[in-house]
């Protein structure tokens, strides 16, 4: 009866697949499509307190929900974003917004925050690109060599109510530092 499951959990699989998505193989042309005829549905997407590069009149804005762990946003990043950056100069505000996947990605909201940190030292940008570009695979330590690297101030890298923890630490030392804060 079992081998009789998987099979049939699969093929159901597909079939909502193919009714939810369709069936086909690439479609980002049908979106370019689309979008080069008019026919596109516009979102009026707020860009906030996010960080961006370029005039904030520049007429084009992309908004970019990302992952720093995310492997093809690295690729993006290489493929994409340099070239769309180099090729127009001062038409485009890339606006970057934190989209950390935890659940896949166990270094992507520590990566945010530490990005979040660099902002706070004037080295967003500086982190954004390293962490992009680096070839180290994302985790604590990589974190702080890259903070390291970009030479941030790493007395201030990380506060817990305005405590500072010194370096990548493991979960007891925050842990410790949040109960500690809470009359624990």
């Amino acid at each position: 009866m079992f081998f009789f499951a998987i099979p049939l959990a699969m093929l159901v699989g597909l079939g909502i697949g193919y009714l939810i998505w369709g069936w086909g193989g690439d479609t980002s042309q049908k979106t370019v499509s689309n979008v080069s005829q008019g026919s596109a549905v516009r979102y009026d997407v707020s860009v906030d307190d996010d960080p961006y590069l370029g005039p904030e009149d520049a007429p084009v804005t992309i908004i970019m929900f990302s992952d720093y762990q995310c492997i093809y946003c690295q690729k993006w990043y290489v493929e994409v974003f340099k070239p769309l950056l180099e090729n127009y100069p001062g038409m485009i505000r890339f606006v970057y917004r934190d989209f950390p996947l935890s659940t896949i990605h166990p270094s992507a909201t520590l990566s945010a925050e530490a990005a979040n940190c660099a902002g706070d030292q004037e080295k967003y940008w500086d982190f954004f690109n390293a962490v992009f570009t680096g070839t180290e695979q994302l985790s604590d330590q990589s974190i702080q060599n890259y903070a390291t690297a970009i030479q941030l101030d790493m007395v201030s890298f990380f506060f817990i109510n305005g405590l500072a923890v010194i370096g990548a630490q493991p979960y007891q030392v925050f842990s410790s530092l949040v109960e500690q804060e809470l009359g624990n």
